[in-house]
């Protein structure tokens, strides 16, 4: 239930709160802006985005049809967005009383840190059941709206069979192992910005 909730409603949310700072009707022009296409053209030339994220973003983009791990990285990077990273960074976790736009989205990565672990292991307790998912639900009612709740609600009380619960963990280790690659690559790529002194670029 954890995985399916963060596959589902939560790349729905990090679409709808890209979706709210990016209208669709204006996406490809803002793409094709000679600052935001460089730096996408950059992370492509990093392998940072795949050609199949280049593709979604080229010549036609549809934000629809970004993937998971795309509209991290458009989030993060600031790319297409503008954001302030939360005051922790983006790869730790926010403090509590930090529940601005920015801290929720990092706090979306830190549940995929935490569920992957209890995934594998295909167990968790009935406290931590409870705790992770009303804080997950919190963290995605707030970004994408309380309309999301009706649906958070919904899928836990659904009953799912074995070949569903099979599904959505490939799906949740699949995008945690494609979060993992590109962090990994977005952390050394800051490292050789700020060695060479071009940080500003990004």
């Amino acid at each position: 239930h954890l995985c399916q909730l963060l596959v589902k409603v939560g790349s729905a949310v990090l679409r709808e709160t890209f979706e709210q700072i990016n209208p669709p009707e204006d996406l490809r022009k803002h793409l094709k802006k000679c600052r935001v296409h460089n730096k996408l053209k950059s992370l492509q030339k990093q392998e940072i985005l795949t050609s199949k994220q280049w593709g979604q973003l080229y010549p036609n983009p549809a934000s629809k049809d970004f993937d998971s791990t795309l509209l991290m990285v458009l989030l993060r990077k600031s790319i297409a967005c503008e954001l302030t990273p939360p005051t922790a960074g983006w790869d730790t976790a926010p403090l509590p009383a930090d529940t601005n736009r920015e801290a929720d989205i990092a706090r979306v990565r830190c549940f995929m840190n935490t569920v992957i672990g209890h995934a594998e292991q295909a167990c968790v307790s009935d406290a931590e059941y409870i705790r992770y998912w009303g804080n997950i639900r919190d963290v995605l009612t707030r970004l994408g709206g309380a309309d999301y709740g009706d649906v958070i609600d919904k899928i836990k009380n659904e009953k799912t069979d074995p070949d569903t619960e099979k599904h959505y963990k490939v799906l949740f280790k699949q995008w945690k192992e494609n979060e993992d690659r590109i962090i990994y690559k977005m952390n050394e790529l800051d490292i050789s910005l700020e060695s060479s002194g071009d940080e500003d670029k990004f």
